[in-house]
């Protein structure tokens, strides 16, 4: 069985929109879509929230970056340490 493993280089690139129903690129081409009439307002958000996948995207890689740069040289407590660690854990379940 093969592992689907994400690949944030093989995205469609930001910015991403809502219009509508729809969750669109910077082409205005649809990527995905929601039942903008059937579920209100919850659906709109996250629709939304959908939108800002790219940039959260970015955050989180930059994230990664920055928190694994302050492990490996800050002069860190060791409970500071130990909480940057589990942060950047999760960081990267979510990009990996």
């Amino acid at each position: 069985m093969n592992k689907l493993i994400f690949d944030p280089t093989q995205t469609t690139p930001a910015p991403w929109h809502v219009e509508r129903n729809q969750i669109k690129n910077a082409k205005n081409e649809a990527l995905g879509s929601y039942p903008y009439n059937l579920g209100g307002t919850e659906d709109h958000q996250n629709g939304l929230l959908m939108a800002k996948a790219p940039e959260l995207l970015d955050a989180i890689a930059l994230t990664v970056l920055l928190t694994s740069d302050l492990i490996e040289f800050g002069n860190l407590k060791p409970s500071t340490r130990a909480a940057l660690k589990a942060l950047n854990e999760l960081l990267e379940k979510v990009i990996k």
